[in-house]
């Protein structure tokens, strides 16, 4: 009875067997594997450096970790994008290979690593980490199109990684670059100010929950503005990204800084650019300055600090150049703010009055 069950089960196994037999040996006849290593790179994430990705026929780009942030150092020098960069660590010291062959058995098979494109990568990768480094080639897809053929200096096998791997690793420098053009959210915008042109300069700022035009220079009045105007004005602007960026891209005898020649041509230039500086309640600050038409519905803007000039929609610059604050209720406040009334009627006076607002924003009982 034990033989009977025994034997199905031992068929099966021998199935199995020979189904991954064909399957090995059908890619690019390549031998079985022998072992799955732990992932490419020995090192982890947190202790790389810096990273650098060559594409066959591109400029490199060179990532650097500076005060716990990556940034783009070449070949042209800009914030990066955090989760595009982490992706890319995580996958080249975190990911386990499907396969690895080793070189004896490569061997045996009369394959080499040039028959999988690891001479000639498409791809390169190098991670450093204090003295440490490790440089990876990604070659030719699998058969299937379910992994790639990939190499590591120093090591003779060639692994089969998962096509996420490359994926990660396969972008330009422009790939890596953060898109964010006005990072601060409209709820955390405490003050800001706002120039349209040359000799328009407006500052505004939240006072008990209600925007206020704050005077801007001794002598001035400020007052309520209208409150939707400037709900629309931090929607439009906050949290945009850019589309592409149109400096610096790392062309020939590219300026490394925003150069008045430079912004006049975008239309940035200070008596013709529209400019926000939005700062928190802790008093940090984000600028972001608009410009002329970029393409149909796209602006030139200066963002990220002044260190980038980025296409963004022309919805945000528009909101900004034609905002009207003007509030021209008899009484911009909110009913619930008043403690105080007079009037007269039919030749009498009257006066009302009721405690101020509590913590809940409603007073007492009118008297």
């Amino acid at each position: 009875m034990n033989n009977a069950k025994a034997i199905p089960a031992l068929v099966a196994g021998i199935a199995l067997l020979g189904g991954a037999h064909f399957w090995l040996s059908s890619v690019a006849g390549a031998p079985a594997a022998v072992q799955k290593r732990a992932a490419l790179c020995g090192f982890a994430p947190g202790r790389m450096d810096s990273i650098r990705v060559a594409l066959k026929g591109g400029a490199a780009a060179v990532l650097v970790r500076e005060e716990g942030k990556w940034r783009i150092s070449s070949p042209f020098k800009a914030e990066a994008d955090e989760a595009a960069v982490m992706r890319l660590a995580d996958a080249i010291s975190l990911v386990q290979p499907i396969a690895v062959y080793a070189e004896s058995e490569l061997a045996e098979f009369s394959r080499k690593r040039s028959d999988f494109a690891l001479d000639a990568p498409g791809v390169e990768v190098e991670a450093f980490s204090g003295g440490e480094s490790c440089r990876i080639a990604f070659g030719s897809a699998t058969p299937a199109g379910d992994g790639v053929f990939a190499g590591v200096d120093g090591d003779a096998h060639v692994y089969v990684m998962p096509p996420d791997v490359l994926r990660a690793a396969n972008l330009p420098p422009a790939g890596f670059r953060g898109r964010h053009a006005c990072r601060i959210a409209p709820e955390a915008v405490a003050s800001f100010d706002l120039k349209r042109g040359k000799g328009s300069f407006s500052r505004f700022a939240k006072e008990d929950g209600i925007w206020k035009r704050a005077p801007a220079a001794e002598g001035e009045t400020g007052g309520i503005v209208s409150q939707e105007a400037v709900r629309s004005l931090l929607a439009a602007v906050c949290g945009v990204e850019a589309g592409r960026f149109a400096w610096p891209t790392g062309a020939a005898q590219e300026p490394s800084a925003a150069t008045p020649t430079l912004l006049a041509g975008f239309g940035l230039a200070p008596d013709t650019a529209v400019s926000l500086a939005l700062r928190d309640a802790a008093g940090a600050e984000t600028r972001i300055s608009f410009g002329k038409d970029a393409a149909p519905g796209f602006a030139y803007a200066l963002v990220q600090d002044g260190a980038a000039v980025a296409f963004v929609p022309a919805s945000a610059r528009d909101a900004a150049a034609n905002a009207n604050f003007t509030d021209d209720r008899l009484f911009p406040v909110p009913p619930d703010s008043f403690v105080r009334l007079s009037f007269v009627c039919d030749g009498t006076a009257y006066a009302l009055s009721r405690e101020s607002p509590g913590a809940g924003g409603h007073g007492g009982e009118w008297r």
